[in-house]
């Protein structure tokens, strides 16, 4: 079950995303959820790389990235330029740790990239909660509301004044 834009919205409180108690996706505001039918039952938010599109998804397979900024993350990656790891589990960034015997020193070393990943996660989605709530402070017309809807939110934003990687989304 993926949900359509229409059903989401930006909390002004938190920048997370809801859906206004329409499905399961709830922003950091809102109660936790009592049923468990998803991996990811708020899994949806903004970009970590732009923060202008949707991104995220209801599995732990999810993208944490746009496809757009996904696709220029790839050509990035294909160059030998610096990229960005965009899969939501450590598994899709090639990233994990070997369940049979394996020596210490591989166990360290897998230890170390998970560790790593896990803070590299941490400092994306911090990055763009504050690219985030800096958005919506550019725009002073909506200082009062207290969510926005996710279709005027893009359309606000949409014009290629992506974040990170600048990722012209008319492309």
């Amino acid at each position: 079950m993926e949900f359509l834009d229409s059903d989401l919205y930006l909390c002004t409180t938190c920048f997370s995303l809801t859906s206004l108690g329409e499905n399961t996706q709830r922003c950091k505001c809102e109660p936790d959820h009592e049923e468990r039918i998803h991996d990811c039952p708020s899994g949806y938010h903004l970009c970590y790389l732009c923060s202008i599109e949707v991104a995220g998804g209801l599995s732990r397979w999810s993208w944490e990235a746009c496809d757009p900024c996904r696709k220029v993350n790839e050509r990035r990656k294909a160059r030998g330029q610096n990229y960005y790891l965009l899969g939501r589990h450590s598994i899709m960034n090639n990233i994990s740790i070997p369940l049979q015997e394996i020596s210490k020193k591989e166990l360290a070393e897998g230890t170390q990239a998970m560790l790593g990943f896990i803070g590299h996660m941490e400092e994306l989605r911090t990055t763009a909660r504050a690219r985030v709530e800096e958005m919506f402070r550019s725009v002073p017309r909506w200082a009062d509301l207290s969510h926005i809807p996710i279709e005027v939110w893009e359309a606000e934003f949409i014009d290629g004044r992506g974040g990170s990687l600048n990722v012209s989304h008319g492309e």
